[in-house]
């Protein structure tokens, strides 16, 4: 009976000292896993590698829209096969991001998601429409790489870009007489007002005339019949616009022309 006994309470012993053991090491198992990638060894990269070699390139500039590019190497494709990469661009004209969501990581204060890229080698592409003309945006992107629940973020340098400024294009008269001509144009996007102007002096354009076909922020061809000229004259005339931007109400103006009424 006492031999039960004590083999009974050794038994019970080793029980408590293997649970202990068990909870002791589970505890420290978690205690060394990062919450986070930011606190993960990145040059052995048990949790998440940091993308290298960036690309950044702007293309289609207009006035008011862009195309941005990055392409970069995913260093946690080989460890991670089937973890997928989300890149973030955000741009503003204030060349001033801010951390966002408590992360740490910094974005400007318009955002646009791409989707979820797999690889080794990324290349992502954000389409940013709406944007201002004759305007300097900042831009820059995030890459978002989650591993066992972890993230990982990364913000490279600030770039910049800047839009074009409207246009105004002065086309040749034509339908041209003794007393009158119509005398054209185009003009792009953004443009607010728009007339024309001329006079038998190329530095003295003092008369005005209403630009026909004209839609404010629409690209179109225009144009103005003028009458009341004399025969036989040469007149000199140019195509001139309004349009407000960051820095104020601009003046766009198009080359200056001339025709010469019939005798």
């Amino acid at each position: 009976m006492k031999k039960q006994r004590l083999i009974l309470f050794g038994t019970v012993l080793l029980l408590v000292i293997i649970t202990v053991y068990l909870l002791h090491s589970n505890s420290i198992s978690k205690s060394t896993q990062p919450n986070n990638l930011a606190a993960a060894a990145v040059g052995s990269c048990p949790y998440g590698c940091s993308p290298s070699n960036f690309t950044e390139t702007v293309k289609a500039v207009s006035q008011n829209s862009v195309i941005l590019s990055t392409s970069f190497a995913n260093q946690n494709y080989s460890n991670f096969p089937n973890t997928p990469t989300s890149i973030y661009f955000s741009y503003d004209k204030v060349n001033n991001p801010q951390s966002t969501n408590g992360f740490g990581y910094n974005q400007y204060v318009n955002k646009t998601k791409n989707t979820d890229y797999l690889g080794s080698n990324i290349t992502a592409t954000a389409v940013l429409n709406g944007l201002e003309p004759d305007t300097t945006y900042y831009w820059g992107y995030n890459a978002l790489i989650k591993i066992n629940k972890s993230i990982y973020l990364t913000f490279p340098n600030s770039f910049e870009f800047t839009t074009l400024a409207p246009q105004a294009d002065t086309l040749n008269a034509n339908k041209i007489g003794k007393t009158f001509a119509t005398i054209n144009g185009t003009v792009s996007t953004s443009m607010q007002t728009l007339q024309f102007k001329y006079g038998t002096s190329s530095g003295s354009l003092t008369k005005m005339a209403v630009a026909t076909g004209f839609t404010p922020l629409v690209a179109s061809p225009v144009s103005a019949m003028i009458i009341g000229l004399t025969p036989n004259t040469t007149y000199y005339y140019q195509l001139v616009g309004t349009w407000t931007g960051a820095a104020g109400t601009k003046t766009a103006a198009g080359q200056i022309l001339s025709f010469k009424t019939l005798p």
